[in-house]
């Protein structure tokens, strides 16, 4: 009898175990989606207007190309997206080994602000990744299992860098909100434009580049921070070369319908002394504006 007891006792710690540490991993999806539902309480209700050529004339001439080519024009003014991607990672530029990643994004317009929340694994070991940008500040933290945490950022190198990736998704998914004051621009020749991004007195600046059809081409820029072996941040050129577009909820995004996304010579690049290398590939499934 006193061994059964005891057998009980032990399954009913372990099932209160496994509870308590599948509660524990869902953490980060849980903050995720607080830290987006608190965004989304901060929106104001919006007058529904329309981007017309009065609102983009400011604008260099690709980039009011670029506006018309991805059909943003006559369309809702973008306050917020949300964003869905299959992706492809490899941290290691030593070694092509690429893990699956799923990822789901929100950006803030209005409040400046950009969640990304990842899911993944490496060598067969499950990952969670959350970045969180807004209020002037920036983290990234990533855990083994949803449990065990594996990087943890937070520091003035990290809000300047992902000011960068802010910039860069205003120009791939949602490129209405180029209107916005904060952008100075400079015209360097009839394709190829300078942005320059201002939020909470951090300036993050790139170049970008266009065809005569008004395409994207690329997204360089001289102001973001690669993490190194050690831990450290380096500042290294970075880019984002842009091959075909897709329609996504009405919009000309950057993408492919097919998985030929997954080998072509787009994504996210490093440039660093020893050679260039891609870290992460992302291929938009579903793209939502204005969510409320």
């Amino acid at each position: 009898m006193e061994k059964s007891c005891l057998l009980i006792m032990i399954l009913a710690l372990i099932i209160l175990l496994i509870v308590f540490l599948t509660y524990q991993s869902k953490g980060l999806n849980r903050a995720y989606h607080s830290e987006v539902d608190n965004a989304l309480a901060k929106e104001k209700k919006k007058d529904n207007s329309r981007l017309t050529m009065d609102d983009i004339k400011h604008l260099p001439k690709p980039v009011q190309m670029y506006l018309n080519y991805v059909g943003a024009m006559g369309k809702e003014k973008v306050h917020n997206v949300k964003l869905r991607f299959d992706g492809l990672m490899n941290t290691d530029k030593k070694k092509d080994r690429w893990s699956k990643i799923s990822v789901e994004q929100y950006n803030f317009f209005d409040q400046t602000s950009r969640y990304f929340y990842m899911k993944g694994s490496k060598s067969g070991l499950p990952f969670l990744g959350l970045h969180v940008y807004g209020g002037g500040g920036a983290s990234m933290l990533v855990k083994a299992l949803g449990l065990v945490p594996v990087l943890d950022l937070k520091n003035e190198e990290m809000v300047k860098a992902e000011t960068v990736t802010v910039l860069n998704d205003m120009c791939l998914f949602a490129p209405a909100a180029l209107i916005d004051p904060r952008i100075q621009w400079a015209t360097i020749d009839p394709l190829t434009v300078n942005a320059t991004f201002t939020n909470n007195g951090i300036e993050a600046s790139a170049v970008l580049s266009f065809n005569e059809k008004g395409e994207l081409l690329n997204f360089v820029s001289d102001d973001r921070y690669r993490l190194a072996a050690n831990g450290s941040l380096i500042k290294e050129r970075w880019s984002t070369p842009v091959n075909s577009y897709k329609v996504v909820d009405g919009i000309k995004t950057i993408g492919k319908t097919d998985d030929s996304w997954k080998t072509d010579n787009t994504g996210a690049f490093w440039h660093t002394p020893e050679g260039d290398y891609c870290y992460i590939k992302l291929n938009v499934i579903d793209i939502q504006y204005n969510v409320k």
